[in-house]
């Protein structure tokens, strides 16, 4: 922890909380995309609003040992997609099928 960051680190998953975003880093089987939700309703508790999300992850070693939504990275986008629109009604013109790293992040606004 410092004045910018609190990071609280477990052994699959590491939650980064700044000012005014979060970053999610995971590994193994961590079901980061249904964090979504419970994500929105803490925000409102706390009248804040997701603002931006940047999702990506790298290839897996063992695809098929993952849970069935994250076999296929453009479900994952899928899901992302309808999870946000659904609860903030978003337009989907900004996805990134970018597998460029493994970490989750929000912005709040």
């Amino acid at each position: 922890m410092n004045k910018e960051c609190i990071a609280h680190l477990l052994s699959e998953s590491s939650l980064f909380v700044y000012r005014d975003h979060l970053m999610i880093k995971t590994c193994g089987t961590t079901s980061v995309l249904h964090l979504v939700s419970a994500l929105h309703a803490h925000c409102e508790l706390l009248q804040l609003a997701i603002d931006h999300v940047f999702y990506s992850r790298s290839s897996f070693m063992f695809p098929a040992a993952q849970p069935v939504l994250y076999q296929d990275f453009s479900k994952e986008v899928a899901f992302l997609d309808r999870t946000l629109a659904a609860l903030y009604a978003w337009d989907d013109d900004s996805s990134d099928d970018g597998q460029t790293g493994a970490d989750a992040g929000v912005t709040f606004g």
